[in-house]
């Protein structure tokens, strides 16, 4: 369900058409064991579950109780036993769930702030009690984070500054106490950080040179590295990495891709060493997916396509390291999208079905 408040929403656009894959894999654990990600249609969407070695591998996570007929997994905890995400019930179409193996019911309304109607879940910590997202009512995005204990839930709207127009939270690390997304302040918007765990100290991370946007996606596990997109000289945006002793780094360009492609990235490792993307250009139909390694040669790599000249998205990084996953769409024309990962550079196709009623 990738709205326009959605980091992915404009990046899914061909030629002026909206995008969403019916195939996707957009989160992983620790140890690249299990994967989540949404099969279906942009209307009917269910998340799925796909752990290493289970049979079947593949796993329906289901709907919100009272009425859910859509859910899209974002996020996965360490150990692979929690999911979070976006939902729907028989009274509203954008709730935020929480999903937990061996639950019952396995998936639940975390609920949303007083006076909020819509909000949606990014991502999920280690052990699963801190869920980081946004809720809306009538004005702007208000950046959430939810606690789990106990089995009750606490709701929190991170602080914010009295110019902001609206916050997103998009990250959060391992133990919880780094949260990092976005705030807009018109026309432009700017990564942020919520820390020290109360999340009451906040840093706005800047841009890189020459430019007036920036978006924080992820951060690693240990706390200290931020990733995400800034808008650089020239109007081009390019993969940043962030750290309190180096600030804000470009992440630089593939060697055989054009300087007037756009770079993003998505996720990143629990050390900050290893982050994952893509390369997008309006004027050309296929994205690239890439991984920038801080002890490779040379950092930016592009990942390997199930077919030459596809169209790859690099969404996520397992903790250690070992396996990215993401989408390959192997042609714009047949719409034969694939839920994907890598290993080692080489790409795998998940087998996630094209659609909920064949899993």
């Amino acid at each position: 369900m990738f709205k326009k408040h959605h980091p992915l929403s404009h990046l899914l656009n061909n030629n002026g058409n909206f995008i969403s894959p019916d195939r996707m894999a957009t989160g992983v654990n620790d140890d690249g064991t299990v994967i989540v990600g949404t099969i279906g249609p942009f209307i009917s969407r269910e998340g799925v579950r796909w752990e290493e070695g289970s049979s079947p591998r593949i796993k329906k996570i289901g709907f919100l109780p009272d009425g859910g007929t859509q859910s899209d997994a974002r996020s996965v905890n360490s150990d692979g036993t929690i999911i979070v995400g976006e939902g729907n019930n028989n009274s509203a179409s954008e709730r935020v769930f929480f999903w937990k193996e061996g639950a019952t019911p396995p998936m639940k309304d975390l609920g949303l702030p007083d006076g909020d109607t819509r909000g949606e879940a990014e991502a999920v910590n280690g052990d699963g009690t801190i869920i980081v997202g946004h809720a809306s009512g009538e004005g702007f995005n208000s950046a959430v984070r939810w606690r789990e204990r106990d089995g009750e839930t606490e709701i929190n709207k991170l602080p914010t500054r009295s110019e902001w127009r609206g916050c997103i939270a998009s990250g959060v690390s391992r133990n919880g106490n780094i949260i990092v997304g976005v705030y807009f302040l018109a026309p432009n918007s700017h990564a942020v950080r919520w820390d020290e765990g109360t999340t009451t100290r906040i840093s706005d991370l800047g841009t890189l040179q020459g430019g007036h946007s920036s978006y924080a996606h992820a951060v690693s596990g240990d706390g200290t590295t931020v990733v995400g997109w800034s808008e650089a000289e020239g109007g081009l945006v390019r993969a940043f990495r962030w750290t309190e002793n180096s600030g804000m780094q470009n992440l630089g360009v593939l060697s055989d891709h054009p300087e007037t492609h756009h770079y993003y990235a998505f996720g990143v490792n629990n050390d900050g060493t290893m982050i994952v993307g893509f390369t997008f250009s309006f004027t050309s139909p296929n994205r690239k997916a890439f991984i920038w390694n801080d002890n490779a040669t040379p950092k930016m790599q592009q990942l390997e396509d199930l077919r030459e000249n596809s169209d790859s998205m690099a969404l996520d990084i397992s903790g250690n390291g070992t396996v990215i996953v993401g989408y390959n769409m192997l042609s714009t024309g047949e719409r034969d999208e694939r839920a994907v990962c890598w290993k080692n550079l080489s790409v795998e196709d998940l087998n996630f079905p094209p659609n909920r009623r064949t899993v």
